[in-house]
């Protein structure tokens, strides 16, 4: 059971690694909690507002919208409030991988 509630921590603070990765936020700031804040932009299909200008790219070349759409859902998914919830690491590795494909893959 530890190695579970491990693991699912793990998982947690990948999530949160990832959201301030993507957005270029820090987990607070005053009032606002990132994972919070990225769950309601997504909700309101506002998802590249949450993400760091320099990812999305200022007139240079700019990550892929789905491939951008997969990592902020898998880092929610992360970040789920409900442990049982989480993804275990090597499906979140697996995911990455599947991202990653999608990229190289792209014309």
């Amino acid at each position: 059971m530890t190695n579970f509630v491990t693991e699912k921590t793990d998982v947690f603070s990948f999530g949160v690694l990832l959201l301030v990765l993507l957005t270029g936020r820090a987990t607070r700031q005053g009032e606002i909690h990132l994972i919070e804040h990225v769950k309601l932009l997504v909700e309101q299909d506002r998802v590249h507002e949450a993400v760091d200008p320099m990812i999305r790219g200022n007139g240079g070349e700019a990550i892929d919208q789905q491939q951008l759409e997969a990592s902020i859902e898998l880092a929610l998914r992360c970040t789920d409030d409900s442990g049982e919830d989480r993804p275990l690491m090597i499906e979140v590795a697996k995911e990455i991988q599947r991202i990653e494909r999608s990229i190289t893959a792209a014309p």
